[in-house]
Formats: structure tokens, sequence, C-alpha cells
């Protein structure tokens, strides 16, 4: 956006505001314009992050660790309601501690070329290296934190074994007390509710509404914003997705409606590929909440419609699997597996706890037994496996190319030995990846691709540079700690715009 007085700005802005309302979006011009400065300032500090979950506790960690004051807003009464905190940990890093243990040979230059070959190199170059170099300063943070490692794995989109499957409670728990520990002071239960910027189209506080009412916080550095994507927002996944996914329901964090990305569009803020922005993590079971289960088809389990009939390669990535699913009758499918399967950890614990919360797959001693539990189709169940079987046997897949059971890792198995079990999955998502389009700093940037003063983001809400329709695997949790990591020690960096 070229620069100009706040009066021609304030109605430029009014009418993109009007815009989102026409669309539907759920916020009115008042709603979404930045507010001039106020009178009296409720409390100030160098920076603000909006977002309580893993990129703004993040975000927040290392603004202090750089020197800052931070406040960190949390418009939930809990962090464990972000989609960092439900997620199943994923973070892709490169010669991590964890790889060399394991003899794993990578380097960044090989995450870098990974992610843009995966994603047809619509990725930001710049913002691809920038992760595939900070990553591992990210991750090695939460190792030093005492965060678990529940598996190292090499999945698809990737050339090696670098996705690190972390305990993701822990990871917030402990990140929750890393950053208070060092000073930062978090508000639970405050929601952003507007920028404020000064006459000089500088970013320079945060409007955000408590339990007590509506305060003004300084930030006299600079604001960042880690609040999430909008999977939660329907309106806005059937704009940017297709009218399939006005009905598809989020796994992740429920306050995930838009809110920082809606406040930034009135200020020109540029987008970054939002044509791709809604993903389907697959495999969602029905009753338990925040469960998913792509593990268990990557240790040898097969996907089925309610025909009984395969539909994809089960080695694909988990929101390549969403894509298939919700394509399917019901927009649901089956998982397949037997007695003889080896599961994997993260695989028993899945099955051990989370699922049992759901009464736990169907068992049964035939698979004609298995398909009248599940109500799919008998001899269409048995011959789908009879099949596949027959593919193990000849070491060839000629209807979906299954040849390993991740990426590139391990190989198919039978599936023979009773018991066996099925349990139904749907599509649903765990967040977005289009968003704010940022420089190599987090900082956003415009349409004429010019920095908006004293503005950054971090996370889901800028995920658009690292993607196009696809999103390496990984980078979602991975992309919250780095992306967090280096927003808070660029926003930290700033020069005071006031003492």
């Amino acid at each position: 956006m070229k620069h100009c007085d706040r009066r021609t700005f304030l109605k430029t802005a009014a009418v993109g505001a009007g815009s989102l309302s026409l669309l539907g979006f759920g916020m009115g011009n008042a709603e979404a314009l930045p507010l001039p400065p106020p009178k009296k300032w409720d409390e100030a500090a160098d920076v603000v992050v909006v977002g309580g979950g893993g990129a703004g506790l993040s975000a927040a960690t290392w603004a202090r660790k750089s020197g800052a004051t931070v406040i960190c807003l949390e418009k939930a009464p809990t962090i464990m309601a972000s989609s960092t905190a439900v997620s199943a940990g994923g973070f892709a890093a490169a010669g991590t501690s964890s790889q060399k243990k394991q003899n794993v040979q990578d380097s960044a230059e090989l995450l870098y070329k990974d992610i843009m070959t995966f994603t047809n190199n619509e990725a930001d170059p710049a913002i691809a290296k920038m992760y595939s170099e900070q990553s591992l300063k990210g991750y090695e943070w939460l190792m030093d934190l005492g965060v678990p490692l529940v598996l190292l794995q090499h999945v698809e989109s990737h050339s090696v074994a670098r996705e690190h499957w972390l305990n993701a409670v822990q990871l917030m728990q402990l990140v929750e007390k890393d950053a208070k520990s060092k000073g930062v002071v978090l508000h639970l239960d405050t929601a952003a509710k507007n920028l404020i910027m000064n006459d000089k189209g500088r970013v320079i506080g945060i409007r955000a509404k408590t339990k007590k009412g509506e305060i003004n916080i300084k930030a006299k550095r600079a604001v960042v914003l880690a609040c999430g994507g909008f999977a939660a927002n329907l309106p806005l996944c059937g704009e940017f997705g297709g009218p399939e996914f006005r009905t598809v329901e989020t796994l992740g964090g429920k306050g995930n409606v838009g809110d920082g990305f809606l406040m930034s569009l009135p200020l020109g803020a540029a987008t970054k590929n939002m044509y791709g922005a809604v993903v389907n993590e697959n495999l969602a079971i029905a009753s338990a909440a925040n469960v998913t289960l792509p593990q268990v088809v990557w240790d040898g389990a097969i996907l089925v419609n309610k025909n009984g009939k395969r539909f994809m390669r089960e080695s694909r990535a988990c929101f390549e699997m969403g894509a298939e699913t919700i394509a399917q009758p019901d927009r649901s499918a089956y998982i397949i597996w037997d007695e003889g399967m080896k599961k994997s950890p993260l695989t028993g614990r899945k099955l051990a706890r989370e699922v049992t919360v759901s009464g736990g797959p169907s068992k049964a001693d035939s698979l004609r037994e298995l398909a009248a539990k599940l109500k799919i189709n008998p001899d269409q169940l048995e011959d789908t496996v009879k099949k596949y079987n027959s593919y193990v046997d000849k070491g060839a897949d000629p209807d979906f190319g299954r040849s390993t059971l991740s990426g590139t890792e391990g190989k198919p198995i039978k599936l023979d030995k009773a018991p066996f079990y099925g349990i139904q999955i749907f599509a649903k998502s765990y967040w977005t990846k289009g968003g704010l389009k940022t420089d190599n700093r987090c900082r956003v940037v415009d349409w004429d691709n010019k920095v908006i003063p004293g503005l950054y983001a971090a996370g889901e809400i800028m995920f658009g540079n690292m993607s196009s329709r696809l999103l390496t695997m990984g980078t979602g949790v991975g992309g919250a700690v780095t992306f967090g990591l280096n927003a808070g020690q660029n926003a930290a960096g700033e020069k005071a715009w006031s003492k």
C-alpha cells in the first residue's frame, strides 16, 4: 500500500472492511478498521504478541531472550486451546541431535530443496531457506527444555527421516514455563480486537477485550500476530477452500477464526497462497476430540471407503489423505489392519490411550465379520484385502503405487493374521495454510511488497509463504516454533517509536 495520510488511509481501509462484511466473513467496518492512538494506554511493552500457542509463546520467549519486555495475549482461558497443543507434534528440522543419534545424514540445504520440490516451487524461497536454517535452532531449544521425542520418521515430502514427532502437550507446557521464567507477561482470556496505528502508518499497539472490559496495550517496538489461522471460521474456509469446506469441522484451536488475518487486511496487508489455504487432517475419529490416526496407516494398514474399496496410496502425507477422504461417500473412510501389524510408538500411544475414549476400533475374527460391524460391503472388503495381499507378494501395487509404508520408509505388509481391526475416520481440519505475506524476517508486507511498520506475523497466520496446495510435513509445528523464534528476535530488534 502506498504511503498516505491517515484520512486517506482510513477511507481506503473502510472500503476493504466493507468488502469483508459483504463476503459474509462476520467482520464489519468498525471491527476491522485500525484505531488511532488512545488518550491513555493501560499497559505497555516493547513487543506485544497476539496468540499464546506454539508460535505466540515462541515469539514471546525469544523476544524476551533478545532483551525486550513482552506482553503475550491469549483469548482462550488456557494455552492448551491452540492448534499446536492438539497436534501430533510433527517438527521437520535438519541436522538435529536426534537424527545424529540414529545416524541420519541431513542438512539445511537438503531440507530447503525438499520444501521447494514438494511445494512445486510455490513456497517463498527466502522464507523456505530461513526455515531450513533456523528450524534446527528451534528444535534444539525444545530438546534443551526437555520436550520428549516420541518418534523420528521418514514421511512423505522428505528425502530422509526428519519428521520429529514430539509430545505436543508437554511441548506447550514446557514452552509456557520457559516464557514465564524469563519474564513474559501472559494474559489469558484476553482477545485482541483492533490494531492501533499512529498518523505515520505504524502499528503501535493493540485494543484487547478482557472480562473486565477493553484495554489499550502499547507496543513500543512491534506487534507480532501469532493468533492462528481461520479453520474455525467456516465462511472463510468455504471462500478459500471451496464449497465442500463450509461444513468441515476443525480439530484445532476453536478460537482460530481469522482475527489477526482480518485485522490486517484493511492495512493493505498482502496475502499468499490463499487458493489452497484450507487443509484437511485425515483420519479423525468421530467421538474422541482431537484424535487422528495417520500413523496406523503408515505402520501398514490400508484405507477403504464405505464400499470396501481402496482409494489412494496410503503412504502419502496426512493432509493428502484428507483431500482424498473428503471426496469419498459420506466424506469418511475406514482404516483396516490385522493382528500382525507392528505398531510404532506413536500408534501404540494413540490406540492405547486416546482412541479408547471413543470405544476403540472394531475387532473381528474374519474380514466378513469386521465388514458387518463397520457396515461396509463384505464381499468388496474381502476382495480388496485379497488383491492388496497379492500386490505385497508381487512387490508392486498397480492400483495406487504403494511401495512403502511412509515416504520411502518400510515395505507394505500383508493383512492376513486374524483378528482384524477397523475404525471409521473422517476428513477434518487442524489448520489453514494460506495467510499473510511476510518477508524472511516475518514482517508483514503490503501489496507493493513494502513492510507495514511495526507489524510481524508468525505461525499458521503466515503459512502461505511456505506452501502451495501442499505444505511440507513437519513444518506446521516446526513452523510455529521457528517462525515464532524469528519474529520474536526481529521484533525485539526494532527501534522503539516511543519511550
